[in-house]
């Protein structure tokens, strides 16, 4: 890009479509690629760089998905979005502002074509989960889906649905609301 005197043109962006299969790590992150409703199947990193449009040394930690690429480009390339169902969102400004909040109030993830969690910023109700190679619907029961405090426990080690009725009760209206729209 510098040869080409390109360097403060450009937007480059480096991340990945998913979490890692099995040779790469999840930086201790509950399951892998495929995995269904866990994080270590979705999280990925993102890095972003943009002279004069992106600060460097700008870290955001707000809850973003790739989908949003989509709305965030239109905006800055003056290009219309497609008039299609999107769930992505205009992330500007966790791009370009040190500890703006998401736009997102959830993010919701798929597994193929099936609702397998809802997430917030603090809480995630997890409702499609693999066992081996087995799809295991965690929700075919009023007591299996699992409820997961991100912020006390990032690994989604425990279902903290008995603890926090209120959350519990928000994902689940949230999740019914998702397979509505989506399904």
């Amino acid at each position: 890009l510098k040869e080409l005197n390109l360097d403060d043109d450009t937007l480059v962006i480096l991340t990945s479509d998913n979490g890692p299969w099995f040779e790469g790590s999840t930086a201790g992150l509950r399951d892998r690629k495929g995995g269904a409703g866990w994080d270590g199947g979705y999280r990925v990193p993102f890095i972003a760089r943009h002279p004069g449009r992106i600060p460097g040394g700008l870290v955001n930690d707000s809850m973003a998905m790739n989908i949003d690429l989509l709305p965030t480009l239109a905006k800055w390339t003056g290009g219309a979005v497609p008039a299609a169902q999107l769930d992505g969102a205009d992330i500007t400004n966790l791009l370009t502002i040190r500890s703006a909040p998401s736009p997102h109030d959830e993010l919701i993830f798929f597994i193929n074509d099936e609702v397998a969690a809802v997430r917030t910023a603090r809480y995630k109700l997890v409702v499609r989960s693999f066992y081996r190679s087995s799809l295991a619907p965690l929700d075919i029961r009023d007591d299996w889906q699992v409820l997961v405090d991100l912020q006390n426990d990032p690994a989604e080690s425990y279902d903290v649905s008995s603890l926090h009725p209120d959350a519990l009760a928000d994902l689940t209206a949230r999740l019914t609301r998702a397979r509505t729209e989506f399904g």
